[in-house]
């Protein structure tokens, strides 16, 4: 596991991406881009301050990466098992990426591109 910000371009699979924005996009499109299926994850947070007044609003997103919709769609079934986005190494390629923060955690076999 490492950390790289999520503005950086990086290669998964033999594709590269241009930040975690258009992962999100393809994720969100279904589609794949050159070949290669992104599937998403994501769970709202929400934070409360010592008032109890709503203050932030983060949300949690596990990206994971496949060169078929099935395979992506495995991968998906399992991370809901967790009931909450997370980074699990054995699902390689894989991206946690918590929205409050300006980098994400990606598994090795992620490049900067």
């Amino acid at each position: 596991m490492k950390k790289i910000k999520i503005t950086e371009q990086i290669h998964v699979l033999g594709t590269t991406f241009k930040d975690i924005y258009e992962i999100a996009d393809y994720s969100c499109k279904e589609m794949p881009k050159d070949g290669v299926y992104v599937g998403q994850f994501v769970k709202h947070h929400l934070w409360f301050d010592e008032c109890d007044y709503l203050s932030d609003n983060y949300w949690h997103r596990s990206f994971v990466f496949a060169k078929s919709k099935d395979e992506v769609e495995n991968k998906l079934e399992k991370l809901r098992e967790f009931q909450f986005p997370g980074f699990r190494e054995e699902w390689a390629p894989m991206i946690y990426w918590d929205d409050e923060y300006d980098d994400m955690e990606v598994t090795d076999d992620i490049t900067l591109k």
